[in-house]
């Protein structure tokens, strides 16, 4: 009766284990590692135009999620879009330590960021950025 009941507790633990990998390795690990990318601007007074792109394709990209740090002399108009000319948000980045943070759906595979500065703008901005997929199998 003994070694019955140790089987099947060794064999639960053996399948609860299998699951709590799969769905590590399928869904909760792009989620909780930090594995954005990163680009680095230097903010010298003439807009910019910046392309970040998706490692994999269109297919099961469901969100973005993205942060921008750094300093700056003056305001920043950042416009977010999913085409070089096709802007869906805006933001005003204000001038001195910059801070902002992006989280929300997304479903294509390229997001463009123009920066418009002023003229004696000075500064640098770090944009760190990933794309979240749904894993197909």
């Amino acid at each position: 009766m003994i070694n019955k009941q140790r089987f099947t507790t060794i064999f639960l633990l053996i399948v609860l284990a299998v699951i709590l990998i799969f769905m590590w390795d399928r869904y909760i690990k792009e989620l909780v590692l930090d594995d954005y990318k990163t680009v680095e601007i230097e903010l010298n007074g003439a807009s910019q135009l910046i392309e970040l792109m998706a490692e994999k394709s269109n297919e099961g990209i469901y969100g973005l999620s993205l942060k921008i740090s750094g300093n700056a002399e003056e305001n920043i108009e950042l416009l977010m879009g999913i085409e070089k000319d096709q802007f869906i948000k805006q933001v005003s980045l204000r001038k001195g330590e910059v801070t902002f943070e992006y989280d929300s759906d997304w479903y294509v595979d390229r997001c463009y960021l123009f920066l418009s500065e002023k003229i004696n703008q000075k500064g640098s901005l770090i944009i760190e950025y990933k794309f979240l997929y749904i894993n197909n199998p």
